[in-house]
């Protein structure tokens, strides 16, 4: 595993702890920075499925795990 999938896990899972801002969610647009007022629900299921989906990528690359 190389620490750059360490760190987007990481960062993944950063992501659902720190939007949940006194039952707030902001989501950040793309890499502006800029963050928006949205839909709880919507933010925690996209993003956990992009952690879902990373730690899928990366049990598929590590020959280890089989």
């Amino acid at each position: 595993m190389k620490a750059s999938d360490v760190e987007e896990l990481s960062v993944l899972e950063g992501e659902l702890e720190s939007m949940h801002t006194k039952g707030r969610v902001y989501q950040k647009l793309g890499a502006s920075g800029i963050y928006v007022l949205t839909d709880k629900s919507l933010v925690e299921a996209d993003t956990k499925r992009k952690l879902y989906a990373h730690k899928q990528k990366l049990t598929k690359q590590s020959p280890d795990k089989q």
